[in-house]
């Protein structure tokens, strides 16, 4: 497999859970040798963000790049404020969802393993 390489202005959004998302790197861009995982990066206007959802057999990790807002985690959606620099981790089967509850736009990296399949809205 040889290098990919790409800058994020040149991935064109899609609506995914109600925000706007770039797909990013894909178990099918980087071939069946490498292993299933996904990189998707989200950028949030104040007020926007991503529906509840969950992930059936992914785990995902949040990269918080810019801006803050609340991320809801469970059933019972408890609330945790999220801010550049930080870090989540979200295990497999747990309902979660994000909103730009900032003033400035959020951007989020969102690193899922494995990444093969589609969220699943709650």
């Amino acid at each position: 497999m040889s290098l990919i390489y790409f800058n994020l202005a040149e991935i064109p959004e899609a609506s995914v859970l109600g925000g706007k998302v770039k797909t990013l790197l894909t178990t099918e861009k980087l071939g069946k040798d490498n292993p299933s995982q996904k990189l998707a990066y989200g950028i949030f206007k104040p007020g926007e963000g991503l529906r509840a959802h969950i992930h059936p057999e992914s785990s995902e990790i949040y990269f918080v790049v810019k801006g803050g807002g609340t991320v809801f985690l469970g059933e019972n959606r408890s609330e945790k404020k999220i801010k550049a620099a930080d870090v989540l981790f979200i295990p497999r089967q747990t309902v979660h969802a994000v909103r730009n509850t900032g003033e400035d736009v959020l951007e989020i990296a969102f690193f899922l393993v494995p990444g093969a399949e589609p969220s699943k809205e709650v």
